[in-house]
């Protein structure tokens, strides 16, 4: 799940399916990254960094944009 989803995202997913923590509470976003953490697995902005992906304010920046016109080149992509 780490590959697709911020750790508030797994959270939300691993309640929905009705699983709990060792303790039988509802997992929360902190909880995730703290169980990330032990176990040595990089954070989600880290592992897109790593694949070379930029925030849209970088794409702006490298291009000479502006946010806005990034967001509409993804839209129109399919990254929206």
């Amino acid at each position: 799940m780490i590959e697709h989803y911020t750790d508030r995202q797994i959270a939300a997913i691993l309640n929905e399916r009705g699983l709990r923590s060792g303790e039988g509470k509802l997992f929360h976003g902190r909880m995730v990254a703290r169980l990330r953490h032990n176990y040595g697995l990089k954070p989600r902005y880290d592992r897109l960094r790593d694949a070379g992906k930029l925030t849209m304010e970088e794409m702006a920046t490298l291009l000479d944009t502006c946010i806005g016109t990034i967001k509409i080149w993804g839209h129109h992509n399919g990254h929206a």
